[in-house]
């Protein structure tokens, strides 16, 4: 009697596991379902996408970083994310994955100044963790934040490097973007200047098929002595501009007052 006991036991446990796993295999494939019959992230379901900026003054470097997670990842995150799944995510619950997301992260950030690694502080209130509509139903998931380590230019030229080693065999799209503030120039870099996704907020549809792939960025920055002499508000391609055209208004009214002139000159006599 307690042998079939157990087996009854046994085989509804059996019966309730199959039940889970069945539902659960349902449910995913609905996901994969619902995705597939929709227009996917610009770069693909699956990818994880990184932008950073260096912002070079000269005492100190901002670290601006942006993580882009399309709706698998950020599928995968909310399922950590709701701690206790009741499918409404707290703000604790988004500032406790928030904190732990950044310190991993951080950990994999590889700054260095003159060939020491940097320090990054984290600048209080930058770290942000919003998720916005994606397709079919899903949500895209960014994360974005600020650190700032300082600068020493007095022995200028300054070597810096830049390297974001999290998530490095996920596809995405990496930018990286090096930006010189007042007193600083940047006299060689393998990054660009200027921005390519505005802070993967768009990606050019041209670049989709071969996204950027800025894996490091190494740069050299000195001090820029260089200064602005004058007052003028206007530019001198506007002084230029407004003395052209007084010329050609001089030029013309001249030519009017010689018109009249010999014309008044040539005037026929009136008929007697």
């Amino acid at each position: 009697m307690r042998f079939f006991l157990s087996n009854q036991l046994l085989h509804g446990l059996r019966e309730r596991r199959v039940v889970w796993l069945g539902a659960f295999a349902a449910a995913l494939l609905l996901l994969i379902a619902r995705v597939a019959n929709v227009a996917a992230h610009p770069l693909g379901n699956f990818t994880i996408n990184h932008y950073a900026r260096l912002e070079i003054a000269p005492t100190q470097i901002q670290l601006y970083i942006v993580y882009d997670y399309a709706e698998i990842p950020t599928f995968q995150a909310k399922q950590t994310l709701d701690v206790n799944g009741d499918g409404n995510l707290t703000e604790e619950e988004r500032a406790q994955y928030l904190n732990a997301l950044l310190k991993e992260t951080t950990s994999n950030l590889a700054l260095t100044i003159g060939g020491k690694r940097a320090e990054l502080s984290l600048v209080p209130n930058s770290a942000q963790l919003e998720f916005l509509p994606g397709q079919g139903g899903l949500e895209i998931m960014q994360v974005r934040a600020r650190y700032t380590t300082a600068l020493d230019l007095n022995s200028a030229p300054v070597v810096i490097q830049y390297r974001d080693d999290n998530y490095r065999e996920r596809l995405g799209w990496r930018e990286i973007v090096a930006k010189p503030t007042d007193g600083v120039t940047i006299t060689q870099s393998n990054v660009r200047a200027t921005e390519t996704s505005d802070e993967l907020r768009k990606y050019p549809d041209n670049l989709l098929a071969n996204p950027l792939n800025d894996r490091e960025a190494a740069l050299s920055v000195t001090h820029n002595t260089t200064s602005t002499v004058g007052t003028s508000n206007e530019s001198p391609s506007n002084s230029n501009s407004i003395l052209i055209v007084a010329l050609a208004l001089g030029v013309i009214a001249l030519v009017s007052v010689l018109s009249a002139f010999f014309i008044t000159r040539t005037k026929p006599p009136a008929a007697r």
